[in-house]
């Protein structure tokens, strides 16, 4: 696999096998790399997420490629998250976990980095994870459902009538050689070309 300045990574797998993905790279002010693995365009409680798409789906207001979830996990096992909501401005919800919350109804070996108190676990009630210390609510709503005030009950209690985003960390370029990411500038330290 190889990282080129045009913001490029390559594979030579071009299989079923080794899907090529068109995933959003975000890079934040301390260089680390992020990858989108959902998005939710919820317009006002009108868009919602099914059980059977939330894992896999790309259309105009859904994506979401959580199935690929495992391959971004750090040498450590742990996954790094980030939550944007962007009608509420730019406050990043950044935390690591190394459950996996599509799968794992038990936050493991949560760590606070930036604006949150828990994170997230399995649900699969309104939506397929939420806030993870909570059993009769959903909010911090991931994969979400069904709406709730004409949004999706999010971070700080805020409820998200726009957008919500869901980062994962790409900590090894090199553990990510199942797909490529085109059409993205990266700039980061943390990548090479090999």
């Amino acid at each position: 696999m190889s990282f080129y300045k045009n913001g490029r990574v390559t594979t030579n797998y071009l299989s079923n096998d080794y899907p090529i993905m068109d995933m959003e790279i975000k890079v934040l002010e301390d260089n680390s790399v992020w990858a989108r693995i959902l998005h939710h365009n919820n317009r006002s409680g009108t868009v919602m997420f099914t059980s059977s798409n939330v894992m896999n789906i790309q259309t105009e207001d859904l994506y979401s490629r959580l199935y690929l979830l495992e391959n971004f996990r750090d040498n450590d096992n742990n996954f790094e998250f980030l939550v944007i909501q962007p009608e509420f401005g730019e406050t990043y919800y950044r935390w690591k976990q190394s459950n996996n919350p599509t799968t794992n109804n038990v936050l493991e070996n949560y760590v606070n980095i930036s604006n949150t108190t828990v994170g997230l676990a399995h649900t699969n009630n309104n939506t397929l994870m939420s806030r993870a210390d909570s059993t009769s609510d959903w909010w911090l709503a991931v994969g979400c459902y069904n709406s709730y005030q004409n949004g999706v009950p999010g971070f700080d209690d805020k409820v998200v009538t726009e957008s919500l985003d869901f980062y994962v960390r790409i900590n090894d370029i090199k553990r990510l050689d199942k797909f490529s990411i085109y059409k993205k500038n990266i700039i980061s330290t943390n990548f090479y070309e090999n």
